[in-house]
Order: C-alpha cells, then structure tokens, then sequence
C-alpha cells in the first residue's frame, strides 16, 4: 500500500494481484514523506529501490533494519540492547506495529480503503488519485492458497482450504492461515468502489502505465516478478478446480464477478 503526498495517489494493495511488484517499481519515485506499507524490503536486499526515511516496512529481516522508518524513531526501533537475541527481536520488542499505526495511522499492507481515508482525512482523500488491480477470481484465489500454504508442511488440499473459508470456518482458517481472503474491502466502502482506477491484472503492464500517466510519474515499463516462485512448477488450474470449486469460488466473489465480469474459463 503506497500513500504519496509528494504524487498525491494512493495504491491500495489487494492480495495476490501483483501488488507487490507494483509497490515495488513505484517506491522509486517516492517522496521522503511518502509512505509504503509491505514487502518492499524484497526489492531493498536485491538493490532495485532505496529508502527514504519515513517508507515504513513489514515483516523486516534482521539484515534489513538499518533501514527502517521514521527518523524520529529511528533509533528506538533499531536499537538492541545487550543479551537481546537478535536485533529482530529488539524490534518486536519496542512495538514496531505500534510505531508504524501511530506513525501514519496504518499498520498493514492491505490497508481498507475506509481505513485509509480515516487515516488522509477526507480533503486530501477526495484530492488523491486512488487505484487499485484485480484478477481473475479462480487464478487469484488459486495463488492466495499457494501463498498462504507455502510454508505449512503437509501442505494441504485445494479442495479443504477452499472449504474452510466456505464454510466460514474460523478455527480452521486460522490455522490454515486462510483469513484475509477477500479484498472487497480493500478497494470498496459501504459495498460501492472508492477508487478512480481499477487496473487488471491480466493488462499490467499497460494499466500501471495508465495509471502512472494519470499520476504524472515517468514510467518506465518496469515491473520486477516478486513473489512468483511459490506456485509449484507445472501446476495447472485445471488440476486444482472441479465443477464444485469452480461454483464456491463463484459464490464467494459474487459481487466482485459482478463488477468485473469475469469468468473461470476466460
């Protein structure tokens, strides 16, 4: 999720749409007051981006702090006092999620767009271009369970992550790391789309450079693959959806197919 004052557009960062590789090719032209909530730190340890000192970061690694966030909690954040485990730890331990909300009144990389105007305040969030990419339901919940499941061993079926969050099963999706499915809050308030540019993710290239163009920022083409190697080699979705699954899914984004008109085989 990116709030720029210096462009004045927000990027309001729904799952396993590209976000990140979008987040991460914008950062560059980022303000030092701009804001950038997510995984950007993948494309600081791979030297695409740099850091001004007010970016604000999830889930750093230890290797990572010395770039940490605001200048005046700078030091507080990255400091490790002795017998600590890990500078890491030191970070957990002064609240860093708590620094970040008070900060910029935003603690996550998916961000509502409710709780983004709340934190812009209405002037600057009616003032601000807003935008926001979509999927194809079927590829996109496809991806958010090889996401969610990468790191659980066994892994497990399509078929029952599925129907948990069918279900609205919470026990078992918080164990399945499965909640935070739906990002029609993300980008929606009180069920009507609060953004003025929703770009495709089956079009990304040509719908970041629009909405670039509408931001004013030279735009390159550039967009790095992050996050592109958790689907299994080879994994079809065909091999994952059957009658059943197919119609669940549906059921489950009915009011974003809606919108979008998108459809399993298209």
């Amino acid at each position: 999720m990116i709030v720029s004052h210096e462009h004045r557009f927000v990027f309001l960062h729904a799952r396993k749409t590209a976000g990140t590789s979008i987040m991460t090719s914008l950062s560059r032209y980022l303000g030092p007051d701009d804001v950038c909530l997510g995984d950007v730190e993948l494309a600081i340890r791979d030297g695409f981006i740099e850091v001004g000192p007010r970016t604000l970061m999830k889930n750093l690694r230890p290797r990572d702090l010395g770039l940490v966030v605001s200048r005046r909690r700078r030091e507080a954040l990255i400091a490790s006092p002795e017998g600590r485990e890990s500078p890491w730890t030191a970070l957990r331990a002064t609240g860093y999620r708590r620094a970040a909300a008070s900060a910029t009144g935003l603690a996550s990389a998916h961000s509502t767009a409710a709780e983004v105007r709340r934190a812009l305040g209405e002037r600057r969030w009616c003032d601000y271009f807003k935008f926001v990419f979509v999927r194809n339901f079927w590829d996109r919940f496809l991806s958010f369970y090889f996401w969610r499941t990468r790191s659980l061993s066994p892994r497990p079926s399509f078929a029952s992550f599925l129907d948990a969050i069918h279900r609205g099963d919470r026990d078992a999706m918080r164990r399945l790391d499965a909640e935070g499915w739906d990002n029609y809050p993300i980008y929606t308030i009180d069920g009507q789309v609060a953004v003025d540019f929703v770009g495709r993710f089956e079009n990304l290239g040509d719908d970041v450079a629009e909405a670039a163009r509408r931001i004013g920022l030279p735009f390159d083409g550039w967009l790095p693959r992050e996050k592109g190697t958790v689907k299994p080699a080879g994994a079809r979705r065909e091999d994952y959806y059957d009658e059943e699954s197919i119609d669940r899914v549906a059921r489950l984004f009915h009011d974003e197919i809606a919108l979008f008109g998108y459809e399993y085989g298209a």
